[in-house]
This record gives C-alpha cells, sequence and structure tokens, in this order.
C-alpha cells in the first residue's frame, strides 16, 4: 500500500511469490521441509486436529503454533518430532555436473520393520540423463537396518535442470526421493561473428549453423547504417563476464539504460534489459561502506575513487531514466563525493590519473545537481592538467551551465591519446569514448560524428576489450545516437526459414533474432531495400562441449599447477580413488618485464565428483593466507581469487579437496588473466578424470 512512497528508500520485495508459474532458472537442489497452514479459530475450550501433507522427507522437524485473542494476547508452542516411515530411500549428487559426465548415483534403503524383506529399487532419471544398465533393482534386506545400491547414470550432452528419482517399494509400503541438479557447462559461450556489406538493392542469402552444446546455441542478424557495433556480442560479454566486482557490476548494467537509442527493443528485450538495470542498482548496495564511497569488491572497507563515481554516475543516469534508487545509498554517496572533492589536494608527484579521477567525480557531482565549483575551478588552474581530465572537466562544465567555459577547457586538447592511467581501469579507447560523450552534451555534432565511427568500429572488431572500455563505448555511442543526424536509417527485408518480414528503423541498427533448428540451422536471405549501404553481421553463440580439449598457454605470467596428498606427494588427478583427501596447489610468478600486476582474475572450476574443503567454514583462515589474495569467491562448482601480483614476486594458493563421488568427469583449465589487459594470462589444460573405488573399473 505504501511502495510508492518507500520503494525509493528500500527495495520492496515479494513480487516474486505471486507468479505461481515463474520457474527458476537453477535447481532447487536442497529444498526445506516447510508447511504454513492458517489461520485458524478456535472457541474457548475447543480442540482440533490439522493434517498436512509434506513432502518425501524423514529426519527431525519442528512444529510450532502461534495464537492470538482480539485483546492483543499472544502465545505459542512447539515442539521437536521425527518424521519416519518403516520404509525410506535416500540418494546423493554431486552439487552439479557438466554434460558427457558419468557419474554412479548411491542410493540408501532405510528399513525399520523386520517384516520388509524383498524391496524393488527403481531409478527414473529425466531426459537430462541416460542408465547405463538396468533401472530396477531387487534386494533383500535380512533385519531392519541400510543396505545401498548404486545406479550407473550419464549427462547427455546439453545444459539444463536434471531430475533422478529413486523409488523402493515392498508390499504395501512404497518411498521416493527426487533430487534436482544443476547440469552446467564448464566452458564460457564462444561467438563468430561472420561480416558483409550490402549495397542498395543487395540481397544476402546464406544457412546460418551454429555450434555449441544443445540448449546454448544462438543467432542473430544485426544491420546498421554505420559500421556495425557488433551489439550482440558485446552485451553478452558484459553480462556473461564471470567475476563480479563494483567497476563489473556497473559495466554490465550502464550501457543498457541507453540500448532504445541504439535499437528498436521488443517488449521481451524491455522486460530483460529492465531486470537487469534493477538487479544491478541492487547489487552495488553491496559495495557501499560506511563512509558513502564504494569498494571494490562487496564487503569491502575501503572505498575506490574511480569505481565510486563510476557506479554513481550509473545511478544517476539511473535514477534520470526512472529506476529507483535508495535515496540513502544516494545521500550517503553524494557526501563521500562532496568531502573527496572538497579534500583533494595536488601533490608534487601527482598522476594524470589521480587528476582524472577528481575530475570525474567533479562531473558526477554536477550532474547530481551539486556543482562543487571552487574545486572546479582549482582544478582548471592545474598546468599539469591532463588531457582526459580536461574532457572530464569541461563535461562538468557544461552540466553545471557553463557552457563557454567548457568549450575554452576543450580547446586544442588532443581527442586520442596512448597513455591511459591504470587508476581508472583505462584504456586509449575508453578514453576515446570519454571525448565523444563530452562532445555530444556539448553539441558538437561534426566533430563528434567523426569520433563516432572510429568507436563503432572498435565495438565491431573482433578484438578484446575491457568492460570498462566496452561499456563507456556504448554509452557514448547511446548518447550520440540520440542527436537527429547521428545515423542513418536501416530499411530490410529478410526471410529467415521461408518466412520474410519487412523492417524500417529510424535507430541506427536493426537486430533480429534467428530460430534454429535442432541441429543448429536456419536458412536466412537479407535483402537492403533502403538508399544508402547496410553493414550486416551475422552473430552466432554456443558454449563448446566437453569433448573440446583446452591446451595450456600463457603470456606474460606463468602458472604452475600440482595435486598432491595430504603428505604432499605428488598425485596424478587421472584417477583417484573415492575418498581420497588431496590438495590442489597453485603457484603464479609474475617474471617482472612488465611491472605490477593488479585485479588478476583466477577462475578454478573443479570436477563435478571432487568436493572442496571450505576454509571459511570448516577453518579460520590465516592473516597470512588471506593477504595473498584482495577477494576470494567459493562457489559449489567453482573458486575465483582475485589478487595482484609485484614484479618478481610470487604467490602460492593451496586448496583442499575429497574426491567424493565415482563416476568420470571434465575437469576445466585453470585460469589466470588481468581482466584490463588481454594480454596477461595463464591456463592450465583441461582434462578427463575418475574417482573409482578401491579396484578400479571401466564406467
Amino acid at each position: 500500500a505504501y511502495s510508492g512512497a518507500y520503494e525509493s528508500v528500500v527495495t520492496i520485495g515479494g513480487d516474486a511469490e505471486l507468479d505461481g508459474k515463474k520457474k527458476s532458472a537453477k535447481a532447487n537442489r536442497f529444498k526445506p521441509m516447510l508447511r504454513f497452514i492458517g489461520p485458524f479459530t478456535l472457541k474457548k475450550g475447543a480442540s482440533a486436529t490439522h493434517k498436512i501433507q509434506i513432502p518425501a522427507y524423514f529426519g527431525s522437524a519442528r512444529i510450532m503454533v502461534v495464537a492470538g485473542n482480539p485483546k492483543h494476547a499472544y502465545g505459542s508452542a512447539e515442539k521437536k518430532v521425527s518424521i519416519r516411515k518403516p520404509l525410506m530411500v535416500l540418494t546423493t549428487l554431486p552439487r552439479v555436473v557438466s554434460p558427457g559426465e558419468s557419474i554412479r548415483l548411491p542410493t540408501t534403503i532405510f528399513t525399520r520393520d523386520k517384516s520388509i524383506r524383498n524391496i524393488t529399487v527403481t531409478c527414473s532419471p529425466n531426459a537430462f540423463f541416460t542408465l547405463n544398465g538396468a533401472s530396477r533393482q531387487t534386494i533383500t534386506m535380512r533385519s531392519p537396518g541400510e543396505m545401498m545400491v548404486e545406479f550407473d547414470l550419464k549427462v547427455v550432452n546439453t545444459t539444463g535442470i536434471g531430475k533422478v528419482k529413486v523409488s523402493v517399494s515392498s508390499g504395501k509400503e512404497t518411498a521416493s526421493s527426487e533430487t534436482e541438479i544443476e547440469i552446467r557447462s564448464p566452458n564460457l559461450p564462444l561467438t563468430d561473428v561472420t561480416e558483409v556489406i550490402l549495397k542498395p538493392g543487395e540481397v544476402w542469402n546464406n544457412t546460418i549453423k551454429a555450434t555449441g552444446i544443445s540448449g546454448s546455441m544462438s543467432a542473430s542478424l544485426e544491420l546498421s547504417g554505420m559500421p556495425a557495433i557488433n551489439l550482440t556480442k558485446r552485451l553478452k560479454e558484459l553480462t556473461n563476464y564471470p567475476h563480479g566486482c563494483v567497476e563489473q557490476t556497473t559495466s554490465a548494467g550502464f550501457p543498457q539504460l541507453f540500448l532504445s537509442s541504439l535499437v528498436d527493443l521488443t517488449e521481451k528485450d524491455q522486460k530483460k534489459t529492465t531486470e537487469n538495470i534493477r538487479a544491478a542498482i541492487k547489487r552495488l548496495g553491496y559495495f557501499q561502506t560506511g563512509t558513502g564511497g564504494m569498494a571494490y569488491w562487496p564487503g569491502g572497507t575501503q572505498a575506490d575513487d574511480w569505481s565510486t563515481s563510476y557506479a554513481g554516475h550509473f545511478l544517476l543516469e539511473a535514477q534520470i531514466a526512472g529506476y529507483p534508487v535508495s535515496a540513502t545509498m544516494m545521500k550517503g554517496w553524494k557526501q563521500y563525493q562532496k568531502s573527496a572533492a572538497k579534500n583533494w589536494k595536488v601533490r608534487t608527484q601527482s598522476t594524470q590519473g589521480e587528476f582524472q579521477i577528481q575530475a570525474y567525480r567533479l562531473y558526477t557531482l554536477a550532474l547530481a545537481g551539486s556543482p562543487e565549483m571552487g574545486a572546479m575551478n582549482r582544478l582548471r588552474e592545474q598546468k599539469a592538467l591532463s588531457g582526459q581530465a580536461r574532457w572530464h572537466l569541461a563535461a562538468a562544465y557544461q552540466q553545471a551551465g557553463q557552457k563557454e567555459t567548457a568549450l575554452l577547457m576543450i580547446r586544442n586538447v588532443p581527442r586520442s591519446f596512448t597513455d591511459p592511467s591504470y587508476l581508472t581501469y583505462g584504456s586509449s579507447q575508453r578514453d576515446e569514448a570519454l571525448v565523444l560523450q563530452t562532445l555530444s552534451d556539448l553539441g558538437l555534432e561534426q566533430d563528434a560524428f567523426r569520433i563516432a565511427r572510429r568507436v563503432a568500429e572498435n565495438l565491431g572488431s573482433n578484438s578484446w576489450m575491457s568492460t570498462q572500455t566496452t561499456a563507456w563505448s556504448l554509452v557514448a555511442l547511446s548518447t550520440f545516437n540520440k542527436h537527429p543526424k547521428a545515423g542513418k536509417r536501416v530499411d530490410a527485408e529478410i526471410r529467415i526459414a521461408g518466412k520474410m518480414q519487412k523492417f524500417s528503423s529510424n535507430k541506427p541498427l536493426l537486430e533480429v533474432a534467428v530460430p534454429l533448428d535442432k541441429s543448429g540451422k536456419s536458412t536466412v536471405q537479407v535483402k537492403n531495400t533502403g538508399k544508402s549501404m547496410h553493414y550486416l553481421r551475422v552473430i552466432r553463440t554456443g558454449i563448446p562441449g566437453s569433448d573440446q580439449v583446452v591446451l595450456p598457454a600463457q603470456g606474460g605470467i606463468l602458472l604452475d599447477v600440482a595435486f598432491a596428498d595430504m603428505t604432499g606427494r605428488i598425485l596424478d588427478p587421472s584417477v583417484i580413488q573415492q575418498g581420497t583427501d588431496f590438495t590442489v596447489n597453485l603457484k603464479l610468478t609474475n617474471p617482472g618485464t612488465q611491472g605490477v600486476y593488479n585485479n588478476l582474475a583466477v577462475s578454478m572450476l573443479f570436477a563435478s565428483g571432487w568436493e572442496i574443503n571450505n576454509a571459511r567454514v570448516t577453518d579460520a583462515v590465516t592473516a597470512q593466507e588471506a593477504s595473498g589474495f584482495d577477494y576470494q569467491d567459493i562457489r559449489d562448482d567453482r573458486v575465483l581469487t582475485y589478487l595482484s601480483l609485484r614484479a618478481g614476486e610470487t604467490k602460492t594458493f593451496k586448496f583442499k579437496f575429497n574426491a567424493a563421488y565415482t563416476g568420470r568427469f571434465y575437469l576445466p583449465a585453470i585460469v589466470c588473466e588481468a581482466m584490463y589487459d588481454a594480454t596477461i594470462f595463464a591456463r592450465s589444460g583441461s582434462r578427463w578424470v575418475q574417482v573409482v573405488k578401491s579396484i578400479p573399473r571401466a564406467i
């Protein structure tokens, strides 16, 4: 009832429960045994009995009753009870599995009645599994107790939510256990792009073939009156990026605020974009420190100045676009920005990155309607002010209503740079996008157009871009394309699988999804019906299967991976006996040829049959271990570690595992990469591994 008054302060939740048809994209692996009934009315002196239908469950439960009367008197009672049946069954699976893996499903049958002897056990997996061997077994129990049987399962070559149901029966007694499990690919999606230039009236015919495992393949067409910007590919790179610092969270959401100025969005796309932006806004709240600034990682205590301005810039633009943003969060952010702007001082050794950070901070305050004119004027007087900082400061004066001063700031200032600052996670392409943003804000369309073409060409290339560069390029192009003279209209006839549609758009980019058949194919015909040249891109995306071998490689950093038992002896992970505890030791070395490496990300996905021993839960992490990394994220199937390495420095990380489940599993490559420099990376090779009983046998 009061959401209109409060939604700008707090997030109003609960709406997801209203949609009973909504299905989770994740497997609900551990379902709570939770039931709620009532309220009921009970007259004085009366008693009542209620029957509650519960799911397949046995174990301990707590029953609670809360009562109240119109006189506002309340009472409660609770009791711990055991829930059990004469015949019960329990199955156990890993947290996740991968396509193509084989796994032995351990199934434990429990009996409490000596009359139950002959028991039929039936395994019924869904379409994501196939059974190797019989689906039904019969066992005989001589006395009450427990007995284990096993079924051999193989995961089909696709991703999704697998379900395995095991039923047991003996006479009138029956029981069942159903487990949901996520089937995820350990590989990241790969995108292939084909480029075609169509003259007016020209027709392009072809058969599109996407590659990848079933369920992961997709294809689309991009048609543009300007050099194509690879919009689909670049957005997927942002939204699928596996690391979630404050800069990358902002980069994923920021461009989506302006997509409508680049392309005509369908209702489905608009809804998805809105959800993504709301999710980014919500997640940013986890990064805010007590001072109001934004830490680089969730829960951090020290604000990262560039990221604080960057995240605040996104939140301000989101507010302008009509998205609810917490007033408390924005108040704290503005207080931090004002304090930092007023207290900023020029040091003797101030770098151009520090000038740029202050200039960007001042721009965001001006955008927020609170320009710090004194700090702006002081920064403007600095003789050593870098070119990038001048462009940001000019944008701040423009936002503060002083366009003439802004124009003076950029007179004879370079528009391209070869000295990006690492403090700002920059690149020469990112800085050029910042120039385009300022020129567009100042209304200098002719100057902006020349840079816009270069920014579009950079996006349209298949070269690597950091998340910040990609996001700023898309945001700057979106701002530029709001001008009526920015781009050329798109007119085309597109026939997909025999069905023809006419398209006409004043937006510079037309995006069309291409439906694929079961084999990942579709026939496509595109005709340019416009009066100008059109740029066509065919974009195909898919997740490679586990049969694709990843070979070791390195560039600028050394990665050594060693497996050892708990005594330190080298262990071959190809075949490990079930129940074995072992360690994976990663050694990273900066050879010192390129100086300090900051923001390194190490992604270690492990085999499905291995369980990690999470030191954060089972042991106290020592100060020495914690100092080795900046942030670490331990999940069910992977460990993501973020760190820095000085020149010549080596760091070693040890992870403990247990070979918990028998079967044949895919072990992905371990990857170390610099998040803002694609030339610095290293990876191990991928392989298949087995977990076996004490006597190895074929799976």
